[in-house]
C-alpha cells in the first residue's frame, strides 16, 4: 500500500525526490505521513485511512444504529503544508455499493478548501445509494482535519 501511497504523492506535488516520515498516531485506523522534499524540508502530510462503509451484505441500515460487521475501505488524503486538502484517492474499495465515491469529480467537492467543517448536503453532495459511505467518509475526513491541525501548528 506504500508504493501506491509515494505514486500518489509524486503525482499530486509534481516532485520526484520526495521523502516519505511517518509520524506515530493514536489512531489505529490511520497511518500518518509527513511528506518532506529531499533536503529534508516539509511539503505536507499524507493520511492513509482504514474507514468502515456498509454493512456486509448491503447498505439498508446506517452504521450508527446497528453493531455488526462493515465492509471497509481504503483512502488516502494529501494536505499541503497549511493543512488544506489537495487531493483524495479511494486506493481499495470492494463493496458492491457505495463505489460511486471514487469518482474524482465527486472527490474534488474537497479539495483547497481551508478551515471547513464538511457536511452532507450543506458542502458535500450525496450519491443515491452510497449515503452509508459517504457519511463514513466525510467523518473521517473532519476527524482527519482535526488531527492535522494540531500536527500543521507543531510546524
Amino acid at each position: 500500500m506504500l508504493n501506491k501511497v509515494e505514486r500518489e504523492v509524486f503525482r499530486v506535488f509534481e516532485e520526484k525526490e520526495i521523502e516519505l516520515e511517518h509520524v506515530d498516531s493514536q489512531f489505529p485506523n490511520l497511518q500518518i505521513f509527513k511528506i518532506n522534499y529531499e533536503n529534508g524540508d516539509p511539503m505536507g502530510f499524507a493520511v492513509l485511512t482504514l474507514a468502515q462503509g456498509c454493512m456486509v451484505n448491503g447498505c439498508i441500515v446506517e452504521r450508527d444504529k446497528l453493531n455488526g460487521e462493515f465492509e471497509e475501505f481504503t483512502f488516502l488524503t494529501i494536505y499541503n503544508l497549511s493543512g488544506v486538502i489537495e487531493h483524495i484517492r479511494i486506493l481499495d474499495y470492494n463493496s458492491e455499493y457505495g463505489y460511486e465515491i471514487a469518482s474524482v469529480a465527486w472527490l474534488r467537492q474537497f479539495f483547497h478548501k481551508p478551515g471547513v467543517k464538511f457536511t452532507l448536503g450543506d458542502n458535500i453532495d450525496a450519491i443515491s445509494g452510497a449515503t452509508v459511505t459517504v457519511k463514513s467518509l466525510i467523518s473521517t475526513v473532519n476527524t482527519q482535519q482535526i488531527i492535522l491541525d494540531s500536527l500543521v501548528g507543531e510546524q
